[in-house]
C-alpha cells in the first residue's frame, strides 16, 4: 500500500456502527456531525485519510484530528467542543421577557415594562 500509514487504527462494535450509520443516514442530524459519522465509517471499512476526506469534504488534517477525538473518547469525540463566544449584552432574563413581548404582539397605547429596573434597552452600566 502506497502512501503514510497512520497510527490511528478505527475500530468499533456493532452497536457503535449502527449508532454512526444512523447519524450518517438521519435527516435531522447536524451536517458536521452526519460528515464525521460516515468518515469514521469509511475509515473502519480501510480507506486512507486523504481519499475519505475527499469523499466526505472535510481537510485531512481535520479529519485526522477527529479520527483521534474518536479513537480515544468514542462516538462523544465527534460532537463539537463548546466555544467562547462574545458574552450576551442582556441577561437572560431581560432576553426571554422581551420574546414574550413580542410573541404576545402590539399593545395599543402602552409603554414597555422591563424587568430588573431597566428603563430602556440602551441603557447599561458601564
Amino acid at each position: 500500500m502506497r502512501g503514510r500509514h497512520s497510527t490511528v487504527m478505527i475500530s468499533m462494535t456493532p452497536q457503535t456502527r449502527e449508532q454512526l450509520h444512523r447519524w450518517a443516514h438521519r435527516q435531522k442530524t447536524p451536517v458536521g456531525l452526519a460528515k464525521r459519522a460516515r468518515a469514521m465509517l469509511l475509515l473502519e471499512q480501510g480507506f486512507t485519510f486523504v481519499r475519505t476526506a475527499r469523499y466526505v469534504g472535510l481537510a485531512e488534517c481535520n479529519l485526522r484530528k477527529w479520527a483521534k477525538r474518536f479513537h480515544k473518547q468514542g462516538t462523544a469525540g465527534l460532537f463539537e467542543k463548546a466555544r467562547s463566544g462574545r458574552p450576551p449584552l442582556f441577561p437572560a432574563e431581560v432576553a426571554l421577557h422581551v420574546v414574550k413581548l413580542a410573541l404576545r404582539g402590539p399593545r395599543s397605547g402602552r409603554a414597555l415594562s422591563f424587568p430588573l429596573g431597566l428603563s430602556r434597552i440602551g441603557s447599561t452600566a458601564c
